[in-house]
């Protein structure tokens, strides 16, 4: 007998516990480890977790080893240059371009620059409030690195050379 109520009381704890669990997870991917600061900023400074989202992201050596990662059903956001977007969305009706996040210029050839888009699966637009707050925390990353300190914080470096982060305003 008092094992089944200890057993009942066991059961009404984890059932309570898990209940009480409101985060969702969201992962994203990219190919170049840098270009993930102002989500690493918006996290650090607790932007996800006030909203109930858990943010995860992961970057990859390539953009070859990136497209062979998105096929994993967890990732919803990449990260990426332009041309191996256009790529993804050309693989994949799931995939769609969302915005222009950053501009990382070549220090050999000063002229010379490669846009980063952010690009969705189609099943995040579904859910507008989500995607909004997390394109909300990306432009909260982009406003926190204009502070030297979060630079410093996050990378170990006095500033950023050769990226320039934009705010997503949307598709253009």
């Amino acid at each position: 007998m008092k094992l089944k109520l200890n057993l009942t009381i066991v059961l009404l704890i984890t059932i309570f516990l898990l209940g009480c669990h409101h985060e969702e997870t969201f992962y994203a991917i990219t190919s170049d480890k840098q270009v993930s600061l102002p989500f690493k900023a918006s996290g650090f400074f607790g932007y996800f977790k006030k909203r109930g989202i858990k943010f995860k992201i992961d970057s990859t050596k390539n953009t070859k080893e990136l497209i062979k990662f998105i096929n994993l059903s967890k990732y919803t956001i990449v990260i990426t240059d332009e041309e191996t977007g256009k790529k993804v969305e050309s693989l994949s009706e799931n995939w769609k371009k969302i915005c222009t996040v950053a501009l990382k210029f070549n220090r050999e050839v000063p002229t010379a620059k490669k846009k980063f888009v952010l690009i969705v699966k189609s099943r995040l637009l579904k859910r507008k409030e989500k995607l909004i707050e997390i394109l909300k925390g990306w432009n909260y990353g982009v406003d926190l690195l204009k502070d030297g300190a979060v630079i410093y914080y996050l990378t170990g470096k006095e500033k950023l050379e050769g990226i320039k982060f934009l705010k997503c305003q949307g598709s253009k």
